[in-house]
């Protein structure tokens, strides 16, 4: 019975995941290509898959414009079966989140379920608290799921940590297999993003206090913690010197974009992401607050333990002790990133299953969540899903009113593909070759067009993002340097769709236009407009227009071609 439970709830939690995910996806009327950001990283998998290498423009530089190496690779199978690998990476997040999900609801029902509260349930009020928890959330799903960005995978990996060292503090022992286990994944952590070397300290410090409270000497950490850190820093290690040796810096390329020597400048952005969270949020003041609270009480005797070996702390108080340590740091390392521009709170969504769980390490009146009977469990979840429906950050009922943040993302995405398909379209036959494009969403545009785009934020060209110029401006995409793009003058500039049944207008030349903004003014300059006409290109056998900017150069040759051409006032 005990095994048939257990893959009963976990098929479960799989089944809500898929259903959740496609649930919102529906709700927001988005395709499944993933945003914008998961595409960039889906050119690098598709030019190595094809060997090619790691380069965005075939033929171009090594450059490396994705931050997360081990989803890269990843993806990349997906490319060797397919073309349209995105079905497959859908069902791969369904399966990580979904899988990691019911290994925490797994834990949770292990050490805090109530049998007799439960009955005929499958879930204890405890396990069904969590669940409401995630119910009310979606922005967790379109992140972890349909974005088939990394944070999926990333997500995966510190969730699974997390609980494997709760696990390990409530079965007592740490074993050699349970030390491999957490080498391979802390290893994993270092591949799949730039922050990773901070939560292997965080985990690995956790560790060596584990040991210490089971009477191990310091070379018993050593042995385990160590071995731990060990694995993670040969492993950056080796990322390093292969990044040095194939791209030459020994960072992505996403840093020198995204990060400016000014540590309070990035620091004003991270504070201003983590306030507008406890803003959207109300539940998670008092979470953190607890965690918070948890992490003190716990601190002295902790450190009393680790480093004298005399602070004798029982298995709870330090599964307490470090789960609320784990959410400190997942709250800090966002602010210390500078936040984040995307709506639906990406940097903070890895660890909302983690905020949910202090409720039960908290020093409250024993088996509090407990109620002896199924049928009360049942009225109990239903109101939990309404209460944290309604208090959540990014609510079932507003999912929609967040287009400019976060659906706008995906559309991106799909209208970009079309455009670079239709672009190659046009001009596959055209004697002077595929026009050069520059644009600033640089994953969909790519995946479409098989010509040479110029990024113009940096993520994939060296030399916008490598220049010394100010990077400070629209977060994530204050890179461009008006120099570098006179140095490489592309054939057009940031190709649009626009419907065939609507009047082309040109819009970037409003000071309040996002264009206008992260070019610094230059659409409105002399020389831009002395060298560059905005027109619009008709698409044959599509209800479509492609607006874009066009060189002067490059219309005189297409025009003396034959090729058609609207010029848009």
């Amino acid at each position: 019975m005990g095994n048939t439970l257990i893959k009963l709830r976990i098929g479960i939690v799989l089944a809500l995941t898929a259903v959740l995910t496609f649930t919102a996806m529906s709700y927001m009327g988005i395709a499944p290509v993933g945003v914008d950001d998961a595409n960039i990283l889906f050119v690098y998998s598709k030019h190595l898959a094809m060997g090619e290498g790691l380069v965005y423009n075939i033929g171009g530089e090594r450059v490396e414009g994705f931050s997360s190496m081990s989803w890269m690779l990843l993806t990349a199978i997906g490319y060797l079966f397919t073309d349209f690998p995105y079905p497959l990476f859908l069902l791969a997040n369904v399966l990580l989140i979904g899988g990691v999900l019911g290994y925490v609801i797994h834990h949770i029902e292990q050490h805090f379920g109530d049998p007799a509260g439960r009955g005929w349930l499958p879930f204890s009020l405890a396990g069904m608290l969590f669940l409401a928890w995630m119910v009310a959330n979606p922005a967790f799903y379109l992140w972890t799921v349909a974005s088939l960005m990394e944070t999926g995978f990333w997500a995966c990996l510190l969730l699974a940590i997390s609980v494997f060292l709760l696990k390990v503090i409530h079965h007592g022992e740490v074993g050699p297999r349970s030390v491999r286990i957490l080498a391979f994944l802390n290893a994993l952590l270092v591949l799949t993003r730039p922050e990773g070397i901070a939560w292997v300290l965080s985990f690995s410090t956790l560790l060596a206090l584990i040991v210490r409270t089971q009477g191990r000497s310091w070379v018993g950490v050593a042995r385990t913690a160590g071995l731990v850190l060990a694995a993670a820093l040969l492993t950056l290690g080796a990322l390093i010197a292969f990044r040095l040796a194939y791209f030459g810096y020994p960072l992505p390329n996403t840093y020198y974009v995204k990060v400016t020597p000014d540590k309070f400048y990035n620091l004003r952005f991270g504070l201003e992401y983590l306030y507008q969270f406890a803003k959207a949020s109300p539940l998670v003041v008092p979470l953190v607050l607890a965690a918070l609270f948890s992490f003190l009480r716990n601190l002295y005797p902790a450190l009393r333990e680790l480093v004298l070996g005399e602070g004798d702390l029982a298995p709870r108080r330090v599964a307490e002790f470090s789960l609320a340590g784990l959410i400190i740091v997942g709250i800090i390392l966002p602010v210390l990133m500078g936040g984040d521009i995307f709506g639906g709170f990406r940097f903070y969504q890895p660890i909302w299953p983690l905020l949910i769980l202090i409720l039960f390490y908290l020093p409250l009146p024993e088996r509090w969540w407990q109620i002896g009977n199924p049928r009360i469990t049942i009225v109990c979840s239903i109101a939990l899903i309404g209460i944290l429906t309604w208090a959540n950050a990014f609510r079932w009922p507003d999912i929609q009113e967040d287009r400019p943040r976060l659906r706008h993302l995906f559309e991106l995405s799909e209208r970009h593909i079309l455009s670079g398909e239709y672009l190659h379209r046009l001009y596959d036959d055209y004697a002077g070759g595929l026009p050069v494009i520059a644009v600033s969403a640089a994953g969909g545009h790519k995946i479409g067009y098989r010509g040479d785009v110029i990024d113009t934020m940096g993520l994939n060209f060296t030399p916008m993002a490598h220049h010394d110029g100010d990077k400070k401006g629209t977060r994530g995409h204050a890179a461009f340097n008006k120099r570098v793009f006179w140095q490489y003058p592309p054939d057009l500039f940031e190709p649009t769709l626009c419907p065939r049944n609507r009047p082309p207008e040109n819009r970037y030349k409003n000071p309040d236009n996002w264009m206008y903004e992260i070019y610094r003014g230059m659409l409105a300059e002399d020389e831009f407009n002395a060298r560059y006409q905005f027109v619009a290109l008709d698409v044959p056998a599509t209800d479509d227009r492609i607006c874009t900017y066009a060189s002067n150069e490059w219309l005189a040759g297409i025009r003396s071609a034959g090729y058609g051409v609207q010029l848009v006032e």
